[in-house]
């Protein structure tokens, strides 16, 4: 997936006569990698690294022009900016203080979205689980045993009626 936005993030940008931006395929290949492998819990789905992608080129643009804004600043210009590891970097930090932030104030997403009805729980306790088919077994039982017992009061009125 990193790759496809890599690929499309140069042709956006080429596409559009940016010609002075360099995007280090490598360094946020790595990144993604290592950012893998470390974050189990917090892993990016597709809409955060595309996010992340906009967002890394919008902080390497904002670098280059804070960086040349003593020589003849001109904001039409197109100004040589490259995107790679570094900026990925401050969006995983930041994203990460953001969730430790969002824990903090308002607790567990995972329970807090699970309480207030917005996501499935994933998986139910193994006694619960224990306890429904409990109650399913015993339900088909009554209804077995009701069934019987209607079947034998409609024999009884049958040769009541002979």
């Amino acid at each position: 997936m990193w790759k496809t936005f890599i690929d499309q993030t140069k042709f956006v940008l080429e596409s559009s006569g940016r010609t002075n931006v360099t995007v280090d395929a490598e360094g946020i290949e790595k990144f993604a990698k290592k950012h893998w492998k470390e974050n189990k819990q917090a892993r990016w789905n597709g809409r955060q690294i595309r996010n992340a992608f906009h967002t890394a080129v919008a902080m390497a643009e904002f670098g280059a022009r804070s960086r040349n804004a003593s020589e003849d600043y001109d904001d039409g210009k197109d100004v040589k900016i490259s995107v790679g590891r570094t900026e990925f970097e401050k969006i995983a930090n930041t994203a990460k203080e953001f969730g430790v932030y969002m824990t903090e104030t308002m607790g567990d997403p995972d329970f807090v979205a699970s309480r207030d009805g917005l996501r499935k729980q994933q998986r139910e306790p193994k006694e619960k689980t224990k306890k429904k088919k409990k109650k399913k077994q015993s339900k088909s039982k009554k209804q077995s045993e009701s069934s019987s017992s209607e079947s034998e009061s409609e024999d009884e009125e049958e040769s009541d009626s002979d």
